[in-house]
């Protein structure tokens, strides 16, 4: 007591100053909660109000608490008990710390010692409110710094607070103090998912639930990734056999470690097509245009901590490394069989190999996987050593064997004698004619095949329905992509058809109806249509069957008619199916919700026990036809936005691409099986039932018809380009050119022509559908007046203005004199608007505004037009900006545009580009030539990214741009940039012959225009001279001495040659001035 009486004063001074500082805490925290940082709740942030809901209660503990300390202080320095309240300054005439004699030193000292269990226990109560108070304040700044950025992917240095936020959250809610707290007042799920700060999560597939081993390789591997290091691109590589759990290994590291990194994302690398629609799915989920290097682009670019899984870069011919995003960030996976790919690692060891588990891993594995409980008999432990060690470790097939073992298949003492058993029937059949694999390599695929088989062959001969479904699906399975398969496939393969057969009967309808009212001539069209058909069905019928083989798809029972409900999927029986094949672990959850995927080994294994190309057939044609019915066409897709835009889910298109791309590499394999097997047993006659490209089906016509779309839409037009080509040629020799099918495939290929910049060929395409709609409907049908309508958009696309205008007034004047349409129909109204766009290129901006603002009136009445309802938008918005007029109104039409854009297409869509340059267009329109220059300089690079220098849009941009230099005066700048767009369009256009095109036409117009600004007369007359010369060529008809640019470029070459006129009689007027100075 008197060694503690001594320390006493400064004792008492630790308590006041402790006190101090509590009080300035709470001050801070009150205020710091007031801020407009961290007050959000009051702009109706409901996260916020919910952490500010959950601090009330804890600020109310610790002020109490804070209370009680200033209690204890008081009593122990004799201060007078009516002191103001901790809340408030203490004052130091009330606290007395100096003692007034050896007693009064002795007496605090016993106070201080008696309330000692107290005052821990309140400081101890008071660290635990800070640490709670610490959380919530922490929520609350991360939530501000996610409220207010504009787009967190790209502000590295607030991502990077949010980590450190996140860490703190983590650290103080796994702290002991803070437990019992949050046990009685719980944190909100979305307050706890606010402070996450991973933002992407997508992995080759989910981590099953008794992943065994490795644990100490994984713990390792975040070592290396962790590891600070600024000069290189962390990489690492696992290599090993097939089964031996590569990608199970990288998704439990991305899952384990999560926290780590802002963005997960995989690569399927199994073949150059997989792994670039891979990077396409990367560059959506960033939201910039769905090419590779967008992509890589985007990663490279990316400020915050990520990781890319390479999956299966087993292809020697494949160069991963082209795959890499450049520059050092960022953390990479490689799973591969190829040895030789180990040099790609970069840190630590930089490669693992995997060949097995250690031997007890591998018997914990197949111990769990056949379901044993702890603790293990002995009869099991020892016959899993056996097993595990005859399996080779491998983990797929430790997993088959634990599952035939829980399922009764065999026991623990009866499985090797089932393992060889299964292994002489099906292991040389399965490996048979595989000579590039390795016998290492095919002993332990034969593990897995073995295994695999007795379990597949139980489920095909088993009587329990949802066993055969199970069986169906996964030999439907097998032809798509292994990886992410979509359960709408299965959803859609039902019900679009019914949607298809309602929209054919309407067609037919409409046909009826027209054909009735036609004359002679048209009823002969009609037989010349119709008789072909009418063949074909007569051929077809059974009294003629013997003539052909009839080709069937089959689809699985699950999918046909008789196991519909109301016309929709039996969804509780393809659940039973479904949970069917994961029990027996054929497939797996995949990345993504409501997606499985297949193991590659299985994958490849339902393909080779078919035997036979024949059976591979009909399941690999199943596959392509359930693909082909989840595209519904749109029958009046006839204009260029409508075939861009024709399902009406065009975000599927990305997901169906690699099934599609898997399904056709099938059918070609088949195909190319079939014809060695003909030409080796001289067997001409045999019919091959996976067709060639020259002789096509009506169903499998239509089915490229569809997957041409799904090209179309992810910007593959070359390859859609030849899927249509192709069609075309089969509908014209089956029905002619006169038939709908005939003309909605033209009009698709047109457009497809013309995002390839063939414009001459696309409006060649259009004319044929004109003049065989007037053939078969008449002037005055709304099909011809569509065909119309498309064929004047074509025409302004290529620079013949006057042809498209006229069109334009005959297709808008046709539809509004219709009893059918009328003016408010809405092929009316956007025949108004396209009308209206056209007037623009007149240089009559304020008509042309007018007449979208007509438009946009009437179609915002109208059902499924958002698409169109923006291309109005941004007409009315170039129009206003030519006009100099209502500028506000043109600027805030171009915010809603291009914020919709991007919402339904992603940044760098090239509908958003387009957005964005004709929201350039109005600023320069409206002079704020600074405000266009940056929007064309941030988005020429994408441009150029994604479609190339010489694209019709890049080409466009580039000329504004040099236009904005020209308005400021930056004459030099500008002519040099108008030179380069000349010299692209060449390039890009002579190929096509393009050589009169709009863009050039453009661009000569806007040089001369520089020259003359600049004061460059002579160079200006030389433009001026070959861009009449360019006018003249335009249009078949004569059409280009009529264009509107036409009289003004006449009057400006005028005006020019009198300034060059001028300005030869100013210098012979200095020259003459000189000679009579100097006489």
């Amino acid at each position: 007591m008197l060694r503690s009486a001594k320390s006493i004063e400064a004792e008492l001074n630790i308590l006041i100053d402790e006190l101090a500082n509590l009080r300035s805490l709470m001050t801070g925290v009150h205020e710091s909660c007031a801020t407009p940082e961290h007050n959000l709740s009051s702009r109706g942030n409901k996260r916020a109000e919910r952490v500010h809901a959950l601090m009330r209660p804890a600020l109310k503990h610790y002020e109490d608490l804070v209370k009680r300390l200033h209690m204890i202080v008081l009593n122990i320095s004799g201060a007078n008990h009516d002191a103001p309240p901790a809340t408030e300054p203490i004052p130091e005439s009330q606290i007395d710390v100096q003692p007034k004699g050896r007693l009064d030193r002795i007496v605090k000292a016993w106070k201080k010692e008696k309330q000692r269990g107290e005052l821990a226990d309140v400081r101890l109560r008071i660290v635990q409110h800070q640490n709670i108070i610490q959380v919530q304040l922490t929520a609350l700044g991360l939530i501000h710094s996610q409220d207010t950025l504009s787009n967190i992917g790209r502000v590295a240095e607030d991502v990077r607070t949010c980590l450190d936020l996140h860490n703190q959250v983590t650290a103080v809610l796994s702290n002991p103090l803070t437990r019992d707290f949050y046990a009685k007042n719980p944190v909100p799920e979305d307050i706890l998912n606010s402070v996450k700060t991973n933002v992407h999560f997508y992995i080759p597939s989910s981590v099953v639930t008794f992943f065994k081993g490795r644990q100490g390789l994984l713990e390792e591997l975040k070592a290396h990734f962790t590891k600070p290091t600024d000069t290189v691109q962390k990489r690492f590589v696992i290599y090993g056999l097939p089964g031996s759990g590569k990608t199970q290994f990288c998704c439990k590291f991305a899952q384990d470690f999560r926290a780590l990194f802002w963005g997960i994302f995989y690569i399927d690398a199994s073949s150059r097509a997989n792994a670039e629609s891979s990077l396409c799915d990367i560059a959506v989920r960033g939201n910039v245009a769905p090419t590779k290097e967008a992509a890589k682009h985007f990663l490279t670019n990316v400020g915050m901590p990520w990781l890319l899984i390479i999956d299966n870069a087993d292809d020697e011919d494949l160069d991963v490394e082209d795959y890499f995003p450049h520059g050092e960030r960022g953390c990479i996976l490689i799973t591969t069989r190829d040895s030789d790919k180990r040099h790609l690692g970069t840190i630590g060891s930089k490669f693992y190999s995997f060949e097995r588990l250690a031997d007890t891993e591998a018997e914990d594995l197949l111990l769990e996987t056949a379901e044993e409980h702890q603790p293990y008999k002995e009869e099991a432990t020892m016959a899993a050593k056996v097993i595990s060690k005859e399996l080779h470790c491998l983990p797929l097939a430790l997993v088959l064997a634990g599952k035939a073992i829980r399922t009764q298949a065999a026991s623990w003492a009866g499985y090797l004698n089932y393992y060889q058993r299964n292994r002489q029937n099906l292991a040389r059949r399965a490996i048979k004619g595989r000579q590039s694999i390795s016998k290492h390599d095919r002993e332990r695929r034969t593990c897995v095949y073995v295994n695999f088989e007795p379990l597949l062959a139980e489920m095909e001969n088993s009587t329990d329905q949802a066993a055969t479904d199970a069986f169906e699906l996964m030999q439907f399975f097998a032809f798509l992509h292994h990886r992410n398969i979509r359960r709408d496939i299965l959803v859609k393969a039902v019900k679009n058809p019914q949607i298809e057969a309602a929209a054919g009967r309407a067609e037919g309808d409409d046909q009826a109806k027209s054909f009735s009212s036609r004359s002679t001539e048209g009823w002969m069209n009609t037989l010349k249509q119709q008789l072909p058909r009418l063949v074909e069905t007569i051929l077809n019928s059974p009294r003629y069957s013997w003539l052909f083989i009839q080709q069937t798809t089959v689809l699985p029972a699950i999918l046909g008619k008789d196991a519909l409900l109301d016309n929709e999927i039996d969804t509780d029986r393809l659940n039973r199916a479904i949970i069917h094949l994961q029990k027996y672990s054929f497939i797996s959850p995949g990345g993504e919700k409501d997606t499985y995927t297949v193991h590659p080994l299985i994958h490849e294994w339902m393909r080779i026990r078919l035997d036979s190309p024949a059976r591979e057939a009909i399941w690999c044609e199943a596959a392509a036809s359930a693909l082909a019915q989840c595209i519904v066409l749109d029958a009046n897709a006839l204009n260029p936005e409508r075939v861009a835009m024709q399902t009406s889910q065009h975000f599927i298109s990305r997901e169906l691409l690699p099934n599609i791309r898997q399904v056709r590499q099938c059918q070609q394999h088949i195909y190319d099986r079939f014809q060695k097997a003909r030409l080796q047993n001289h067997r001409r006659l045999l019919p091959n039932p996976i067709s060639s490209q020259s002789s096509l089906t009506p169903s499998e016509a239509m089915r490229l018809a569809k997957f041409s779309i799904v090209y179309f839409q992810c910007g593959e037009w070359h390859v859609a380009r030849g899927l249509q080509e192709q069609v075309r040629a089969f509908v014209v020799r089956m029905r002619g050119t006169d038939h709908p099918a005939c003309h909605r495939i033209t009009a698709a290929l047109a457009a497809t022509y013309y995002h390839l910049d063939m414009y001459g060929d696309s409006v060649h395409m259009m004319r044929d559908i004109v003049a065989s709609s007037i053939r078969m409907y008449g002037d005055d049908h709304p099909r011809t007046l569509k065909s119309i309508d498309s064929l004047a958009q074509f025409l302004c696309y290529s620079g013949r203005l006057t042809e498209s205008l006229q069109l334009h007034k005959k297709a808008w004047a046709g539809f509004r004199s219709l009893k059918s349409h009328g003016p408010n129909h809405k092929d009316s109204l956007l025949a108004l608007r396209h009308l209206g766009a056209v007037q623009s290129r007149f240089f009559r901006y304020l008509e042309s505004a007018e007449l979208c603002e007509q438009a946009l009136e009437g179609l915002s009445h109208c059902d499924d037009v958002e698409d169109e309802i923006l291309f109005t938008k941004e007409d009315i918005a170039l129009g206003l900006a030519g006009a100099k007029h209502n500028p506000e109104r043109a600027r805030a039409l171009m915010v809603e545009v291009l914020e919709r854009r991007k919402v339904i297409w992603g940044d760098e869509h090239s509908y958003t580009l387009f957005a964005e340059l004709n929201f350039a267009r109005v600023e320069y329109g409206t002079g704020e030539y600074q405000a266009a220059e940056d929007r064309l300089q941030r988005i020429l690079p994408i441009g150029i990214r994604s479609v190339g220098k010489t694209h019709n849009g890049v080409v466009l941009a580039e000329m504004f741009l040099a236009r904005s230099w020209a308005s400021q005066k930056r004459y030099a700048e500008a002519e040099e940039l108008y030179k380069k767009v000349l010299v692209d369009h060449v390039e890009g256009g002579r190929q096509k012959g393009a050589d009169d095109h709009v863009q050039r036409i453009l661009a000569l117009w806007f040089l001369v225009e520089c020259y003359d600004e600049g004061g460059k007369y002579a160079d200006a007359k030389e433009t001026a001279e070959d861009l009449l010369d360019s006018l003249a060529k335009i249009g078949d008809f004569g059409y280009g001495l009529k264009h509107p640019l036409h009289p003004q470029v006449v009057d400006k070459l005028t005006e020019i040659e009198g300034k060059i006129k001028q300005e030869i009689m100013d210098n012979e007027g200095k020259i003459i001035q000189e000679i009579m100075d100097n006489g």
